[in-house]
């Protein structure tokens, strides 16, 4: 059934789903200051989904499944990049059905006193 609805939705609309400011602690850095020692880290993720406004709600991706993931993504062990976990985030979503595209930004919040965060953004598509 979504295999029919993403064939008919190809190209024509396009659903996002948002997920903004998941804070999360994660050992990430390649300083040897930061091995071992967990960081605040905020996640933003856009997922762009296949899906014509008459798709049954089972066929939506699950924004809290998606957090949860991603959670358990940056609390698996030492990231070296934030790089690293913005493309680990991008294939997660991406291995969701209905999900063509995904923007990930991923920040370090306590890297620079007098930034609120510094990071990354990527865009992947299928």
């Amino acid at each position: 059934m979504k295999e029919a609805l993403l064939s008919k939705s190809k190209g024509r609309e396009t659903t996002r789903i948002v997920i903004r400011d998941l804070r999360m602690m994660a050992e990430i850095g390649v300083y040897p200051a930061e091995r071992g020692v967990k960081q605040p880290v905020v996640v933003n993720v856009v997922a762009d989904i296949a899906a014509p406004q008459d798709a049954p709600v089972d066929f939506y991706v699950c924004y809290h499944t998606l957090a949860k993931n991603v959670q358990a993504l940056a609390g698996a062990g030492h990231i070296n990049l934030v790089e690293d976990l913005a493309e680990g985030i991008a294939r997660i979503a991406l291995a969701t059905t209905g999900v063509i595209g995904v923007h990930v930004r991923v920040e370090k919040t306590a890297a620079l006193p007098d930034a609120a965060g510094v990071g990354v953004e990527i865009y992947r598509t299928l």
